[in-house]
């Protein structure tokens, strides 16, 4: 089964990030992902991987703050990984926290505070007056699931197109990462000799951020990797964090292909349509899609 794709768009007059109602972008966006999670936190593989979305659109106790927080659980462990995608107090830019650590009150107006690995608080983004359209591409598999959202604006451009990627790991474990272009800020849960825990696969670096495998077509599962070279290079799920899903695939370095919705037909498989790559946001995965069987 290939995985669902589906668009969501407001034009220019009704867009509204900070909107609160049923129909506006962002209680719309986590209607499908709360949708998604419902269905993957059934699985058999995630009885102690459940998924929680922490804080959503409702949960704003200040004027222009708006956005996710998202956490995962891991099995053995109670401890949970946190992300939080969100606008705090600006019309223009984003923030993102990805951590082992969360302060479950009223800071950061109503969204409480994850800490403990990466941040990001100035992204570009658009909250209103543009035409906003979401990609969404997800799969339920047990084992291999996934979901991504990728936004996209009028007057397009890369520099507004990061999204976020929730996604089961080679080891089974869920990883969360959202980005700022070429960096990405993952978390996941490692259980190894070397280290037990929520973090990221620059853990021995002095970065604090870590970057995606690119192609110029994508070939090869989507993974991330330590943004420098690490004081001690072993090939393991340290270092190296790869889908499960052969779906979702390297994210692609070439400008033709790297924005939200590009595609890539691969002219030689089915009847030369209906098999191709897209790209589901900025410097995010892309997912290929097989509508030949």
């Amino acid at each position: 089964m290939a995985p669902i794709i589906k668009w969501q768009r407001w034009d220019s007059s009704n867009y509204n990030w900070f909107g609160t109602a049923a129909t506006d972008a962002l209680p719309a966006m986590t209607e499908q992902l709360g949708l998604w999670i419902a269905d993957v936190n059934g699985n058999e593989s995630n009885v102690n991987r459940q998924l929680i979305i922490e804080r959503d659109a409702s949960s704003s106790t200040s004027t222009n703050y708006a956005g996710l927080v998202i956490s995962a659980g891991a099995d053995g462990t109670t401890d949970r990984g946190y992300m939080t995608y969100a606008c705090f107090g600006s019309t223009s830019a984003r923030r993102l926290y990805v951590g082992n650590a969360y302060d479950n009150g009223i800071g950061n107006g109503g969204y409480g505070i994850v800490s403990g690995l990466s941040s990001d608080t100035s992204i570009a983004f658009r909250t209103s007056g543009h035409e906003a359209n979401w990609l969404l591409i997800y799969d339920n598999e047990d084992g291999k699931e996934f979901f991504t959202f990728g936004p996209t604006f009028s007057s397009r451009s890369s520099g507004y197109e990061d999204g976020f990627t929730i996604f089961k790991r080679t080891t089974g474990e869920w990883c969360m990462v959202t980005g700022d272009g070429t960096s990405q800020y993952p978390v996941s849960y490692v259980n190894t000799s070397q280290f037990t825990g929520w973090t990221q696969p620059n853990r021995r670096n002095t970065s604090s951020n870590s970057r995606v495998d690119t192609r110029g077509v994508a070939i090869g599962r989507y993974t991330l990797l330590p943004n420098t070279t690490a004081s001690t290079s072993v090939i393991d799920e340290d270092f190296f964090w790869v889908a499960a899903n052969p779906n979702l695939m390297a994210a692609s370095g070439t400008s033709t292909y790297y924005d939200t919705g590009d595609r890539v037909v691969l002219t030689d498989l089915g009847d030369g349509t209906n098999v191709y790559l897209v790209t589901s946001y900025h410097y995010g995965p892309m997912v290929l899609m097989d509508l030949s069987v």
